[in-house]
Order: structure tokens, then C-alpha cells, then sequence
């Protein structure tokens, strides 16, 4: 954060704690983040950053069998 605060003065930063999000969901919140864009269908790469050739939606959804989930609900 030191170094984000350097790069940007003028720009306030702290943790998520300061806004009231415990720091320990980080990981937990990201997730949750890339699972809402592929659901909006949204890149999650920045090929600047990856060296990929191009956007791509990450992810996927994995729906269960309907008898596996029943098996797993006892039914």
C-alpha cells in the first residue's frame, strides 16, 4: 500500500478494513468478483498484464448432475 500511496499522493489509501470489510475476506471477495463477471460475460484478463492475445470471459460453471446433487441431499 506503501508504494500505491507513493505512485498516487493525492489519492487516499487504505485497507479494506478502513471501510469496514474485514482484510481476511480478500480472497473470498475476489472470487466473488470473477465469478459475477463471467457471469456478466465480462473479461477478467488484462492482456497488458498477461501477454494474452486477447480478452477472455475466465472461468466456469460447473452445474451438477441432477441424481449426483439428489445422491448428495440424501434423496
Amino acid at each position: 500500500m506503501g508504494r500505491l500511496q507513493q505512485q498516487w499522493p493525492q489519492i487516499p489509501v487504505n485497507p479494506t478494513d478502513h471501510a469496514g470489510v474485514p482484510s481476511d475476506l480478500k480472497e473470498a471477495i475476489a472470487f466473488a468478483v470473477l465469478g459475477f463477471w463471467h457471469h456478466q460475460g465480462w473479461p477478467g484478463n488484462l492482456t497488458t498484464v498477461t501477454g494474452a492475445q486477447w480478452p477472455v470471459v475466465l472461468g466456469e460453471l460447473a452445474w451438477p448432475k441432477k441424481r449426483d446433487h439428489a445422491a448428495s441431499l440424501g434423496l
